[in-house]
C-alpha cells in the first residue's frame, strides 16, 4: 500500500497540470497539412478530469479518458485516404476492446444519424450503440469542416444494464446532448486564426 500512494500522487499532479482548463492547438503533424497549404490545427479546451493520451494508430488527435468513471472523449484529423468507414470501424473497435472484454469482436452495433450541433455549420454525427448481457456502450462521432480543416471528434460511455451503479457513464441523448463536459468540449473546438 505504501508503495502506491506515491505512484497515485504523482499521476494525480500530472493530472491536475495537463487538465487545468488549459487551451491548447491540437497541432500535432497531420497528412491533411501536407497535402493542403490551407490546413490549421484546431483550437480547443480539455476538459477538466479528463487525463489527455495519443490517439491510438499513430493518428493525430487526442484520447480524453476520464479518470472516475468509464467514459471519454476523442478528436482526431482523419487521413485524405481515409474512407467514410475507416474511423467508425475503428473507433467502434476502440471503444468496444475498453468495455466488452471477452466478446469484443461480437459486438453489434446500431447507428442513428444526429444532427449538427445548434450554431455550428459543416458538421455531421452519428449516435453508435451496442450491448451485450451486462453492459450497454454508446459512442458519439462528428465530423466538422472548419476552413481547410477536417476533424472528428466524439463521446464514448458504458453503464450497466442491470440497475443503476454509482460508475455507470451518462449517455448522449438523441439530440446530441445531455453530457456537460463533452457539450463544453465540442463548444470550444474552433478553427486556428
Amino acid at each position: 500500500m505504501k508503495l502506491n500512494t506515491p505512484r497515485v500522487l504523482l499521476l494525480s499532479l500530472i493530472i491536475a497540470a495537463l487538465s487545468i482548463g488549459a487551451t491548447t492547438n491540437l497541432s500535432a503533424q497531420s497528412a491533411q497539412s501536407e497535402s493542403n497549404p490551407q490546413w490549421k490545427p484546431v483550437k480547443l479546451k480539455l476538459p477538466a478530469g479528463y487525463m489527455p493520451a495519443d490517439f491510438p494508430e499513430k493518428r493525430a488527435g487526442k484520447l480524453l479518458i476520464e479518470a472516475k468513471r468509464p467514459d471519454g472523449m476523442f478528436i482526431v484529423y482523419p487521413k485524405p485516404e481515409d474512407g467514410p468507414e475507416v474511423l467508425p470501424t475503428l473507433l467502434k473497435s476502440m471503444v468496444a476492446g475498453m468495455f466488452f472484454h471477452k466478446d469484443k469482436s461480437q459486438a453489434t452495433w446500431t447507428a442513428t444519424p444526429l444532427t449538427a450541433h445548434p450554431g455550428i455549420e459543416n458538421e455531421t454525427g452519428t449516435l453508435y450503440s451496442a450491448s451485450n448481457q451486462e453492459m450497454e456502450i454508446q459512442l458519439v462521432s462528428y465530423t466538422r469542416t472548419l476552413g481547410a480543416t477536417t476533424v472528428v471528434y466524439g463521446y464514448f460511455a458504458m453503464r450497466h444494464k442491470s440497475g443503476k451503479h454509482k460508475d455507470d457513464a451518462s449517455f448522449i441523448d438523441a439530440y446530441g446532448k445531455g453530457v456537460e463536459a463533452f457539450d463544453k468540449f465540442w463548444q470550444s473546438i474552433k478553427e486556428s486564426k
